[in-house]
């Protein structure tokens, strides 16, 4: 906006008599006694130019009582320099026009143009005593795509939060797990001292045999849980098919009476037809898989019976190999209840070395976000450092702006004390420390990487409050 031109208010049960004050481009000073209507006529250009302002216990009180059956009318230019009247009424959406046509025009493509602040003493002392509404200030100043970047941060923000959970619940799953390898590590030396006191009667060829078939019968258990997952997997997407049948059915245009009322018919009917032959062929190609899945679930279930039978004659031949060495069913036994927990074993190790691998790709793509995050909010202050430097270029020397990286510390200090309260550290002599030498995003790292000798860099942190730190 160039700058609001004047406001006239008429009818007004405060004001006596109509009147119109016209504004300078420069500066403007309402004065006057207490009662004389200062307030008023501030509240009053809210009106008209925040359209939602009437929800203000406030500005609504000064609406009905000062104003009433009276208008406002606020003229201002655009920076194109074209001449908007918009006229208000207690109770009514402000009315703009062109101030020259008289054409109506529509309110939020005008006053996406307006850009104007309105405060009350106690919120101008409040600005002043905290330097973050200080800086939304200077970002109200910040050019559209600055705005984005700004965005583009807090969703980064959320990602990296996001990442951070993710990463505290695979280390939570790691350790637990490798509690357990601790638990089941003694198996391996119980299995070696089990089969050193093996019976001198057993034959070598039997017990090697039994072995075999007890790891065939523990992959068989795996064939059968693996072709059971399959059959009900093909179950899962033929509910999904039919439901999504069942979907298109019922969003069926010719049955929404909406469609009988449309004013634009001619443009809607193409879309409606687009619709209706794009939803016959998917419904047909939903009905050829549907076939297609069907087939290949049945051929499926008959190679489960098939399998059936296989395990079951297999099962036979193991049970008879069993029962050559039954005299010594409590070695086998034994060995069986150690090889289950070796098995277990096993799978626990791999398990923890797949968090391992998942617990670092997600490290490595948080030093990814950090360092884009990183990127953006410089750009962020690149844009805010040149605001201000035109803004104390305008002001000559008589008022001087500065930006700081990481200077707004309230919340991260905040942080750290709830942090560390209760670690029996001297928390509140450290945490000004901790903040002066590292911003949050250094903090994080060190925190991340358990860099105790960086901790320790900073006076009165020693190795036992590093650790505790961390």
């Amino acid at each position: 906006m160039k700058a609001i031109e004047s406001i006239t208010i008429k009818n007004s049960h405060f004001f006596k008599e109509d009147f119109k004050v016209e504004f300078s481009n420069k500066l403007n000073c309402i004065m006057g006694g207490r009662g004389t209507g200062k307030s008023t006529i501030l509240h009053f250009i809210k009106a008209v130019i925040y359209p939602q302002s009437e929800k203000d216990d406030t500005t609504y009180s000064l609406l009905k009582n000062n104003l009433d059956q009276g208008e406002i009318i606020l003229r201002f230019k655009t920076k194109n320099n074209s001449s908007y009247d918009i006229s208000k009424y207690f109770n009514d959406e402000p009315q703009p026009e062109d101030s020259i046509t008289h054409e109506s025009v529509n309110l939020k493509s005008i006053l996406q143009d307006l850009s104007c602040d309105i405060y009350e003493a106690a919120r101008i002392e409040e600005i002043g005593r905290k330097p973050e509404d200080r800086l939304k200030l200077i970002d109200k100043m910040l050019p559209e795509e600055a705005g984005e970047v700004k965005d583009e941060i807090k969703s980064m923000q959320i990602t990296i939060e996001k990442n951070a959970q993710e990463i505290k619940t695979i280390k939570a799953r790691y350790d637990q797990k490798q509690e357990k390898i601790e638990d089941f590590e003694p198996v391996l030396e119980e299995i070696k001292l089990h089969k050193k006191n093996k019976p001198k009667d057993l034959d070598d060829v039997i017990d090697k045999q039994f072995e075999n078939e007890g790891k065939k019968q523990k992959i068989r258990r795996s064939e059968k849980k693996f072709l059971k997952d399959l059959i009900n997997f093909q179950d899962e997407i033929l509910m999904d098919l039919a439901e999504i049948k069942e979907k298109i059915n019922e969003f069926n245009v010719n049955n929404n009476p909406a469609h009988l009322t449309f004013v634009n018919k001619t443009l809607m009917q193409p879309a409606i037809k687009i619709f209706q032959l794009s939803s016959d062929d998917l419904l047909n190609k939903i009905k050829t898989i549907e076939k297609s899945w069907t087939k290949s679930k049945n051929q499926c279930i008959l190679q489960n019976d098939k399998l059936a039978k296989a395990h079951e004659k297999q099962t036979i031949e193991y049970n008879t190999i069993k029962k050559k060495i039954e005299k010594n069913r409590q070695y086998y036994t034994i060995l069986e209840q150690l090889s289950k927990k070796e098995e277990h074993l096993k799978s626990l190790s791999k398990e923890c070395k797949e968090l391992e691998r998942k617990k670092n790709k997600k490290a490595k793509e948080r030093n990814s976000l950090i360092n884009q995050l990183n990127t953006l909010k410089q750009k962020l202050y690149s844009n805010r450092l040149e605001i201000i430097q035109n803004l104390n270029n305008q002001f000559k020397g008589e008022i001087r702006i500065k930006l700081h990286i990481g200077g707004l510390i309230d919340e991260y200090e905040k942080m750290l004390r709830n942090s560390l309260r209760g670690s029996k550290i001297k928390y509140n002599e450290l945490v000004p420390r901790i903040v002066k030498y590292f911003p949050p995003d250094k903090f994080a790292e060190i925190i991340h990487n358990k860099d105790k000798d960086k901790l320790k860099s900073i006076f009165h942190i020693d190795e036992r409050r590093a650790t505790t730190i961390i």
